[in-house]
């Protein structure tokens, strides 16, 4: 199996595709081919993008999915038991 050289990274210029842009350009010498949100609506532009990457990194995801999945939702395994109190409901941002 060969080191992919070209990676493509959706949400590119959020904060999670930034870093991670930074981190395969700087650290990894890889060639990194940011894709932004405009690329989606053209498939003949996506197409090519996809095709030339040895590697894609789907990071796209919008600020409301973030701060609800940290914040709002209550995830199944963060319910803590108390001894024999009611359970207590937390979020990630509350772990």
């Amino acid at each position: 199996m060969t080191t992919p050289k070209t990676i493509l990274i959706t949400g590119a210029g959020g904060a999670l595709g930034r870093y991670a842009s930074l981190y395969y350009r700087h650290h990894r010498q890889f060639t990194v081919v940011p894709l932004d949100r405009a690329a989606f609506n053209d498939p003949a532009q996506l197409g090519a993008a996809v095709a030339g990457a040895d590697l894609v990194l789907h990071l796209a995801v919008s600020w409301w999915v973030m701060v609800c999945y940290n914040f709002h939702f209550v995830h199944r395994g963060l319910r803590l038991v108390l001894d024999g109190e009611p359970i207590a409901h937390r979020t990630p941002a509350m772990a």
